[in-house]
């Protein structure tokens, strides 16, 4: 990012922003295209909608292979209208399978969890066995959206030590700019991910009304 000197700060944000989507988006990537996968079947009116059936079949998948819960037992609580959180898998869904999701059965909001402590960054709610985080980022194809479905160890990183920089800042008197008007600033990563155990997540491709 080449930017005038006065401004320079203003862009840190904005920098290390791009940082965490681009990892981000490698990983989301990886995870829904190189893992096996379960095509929905049972949507109604048209088969391969979003639907709870498969929800547990991918569940009941995951379990028969050992696959073990990312998640812990949200206890109950004396709250009203809030409800325990069995150990769960973790689900990467689409913004705009938001309505669909939410209109399952037994889906819960993280607003009627028996607890909120320890809820992730974009988690919107649960269905039996599976919290789920929301993202704009998640990955489509044509009209198929892929649903990550993740249980421990399913995918790690590799980085390559001294090779990464998360902000990177060149002052106008180093940068090369005329007058020293300009600064440079950048992040740099070496960064590769991959899946460790294939039977740890599965997912699912939907499509939407």
């Amino acid at each position: 990012l080449t930017e005038l000197s006065q401004q320079a700060a203003e862009k840190v944000q904005w920098l290390y922003d791009t940082f965490g989507l681009t990892i981000d988006t490698i990983d989301r990537d990886m995870l829904a295209t190189t893992a096996s996968s379960l095509t929905c079947t049972n949507g109604s009116p048209t088969a391969p909608l979003l639907n709870a059936p498969e929800l547990d079949t991918a569940v009941q998948t995951l379990k028969n292979q050992d696959a073990q819960p990312i998640t812990e037992m949200i206890a109950p609580s004396t709250g009203q209208g809030t409800t325990p959180v069995m150990p769960s898998f973790v689900g990467i869904i689409h913004t705009e399978l938001w309505t669909v999701l939410k209109g399952l059965p037994g889906f819960v909001e993280p607003k009627n969890y028996a607890s909120r402590n320890d809820m992730f960054p974009g988690e919107v709610g649960k269905t039996d066995g599976i919290r789920w985080i929301e993202t704009s980022r998640g990955y489509k194809s044509g009209s198929n959206y892929y649903l990550p479905i993740l249980g421990q160890d399913a995918y790690g990183n590799v980085k390559i030590p001294g090779g990464e920089k998360v902000l990177g800042f060149k002052p106008a008197e180093t940068a090369g700019s005329e007058m020293d008007r300009y600064s440079v600033m950048y992040w740099k990563s070496n960064y590769v991910s991959r899946i460790l155990d294939d039977l740890n997540m599965l997912t699912l491709i939907c499509t939407r009304t």
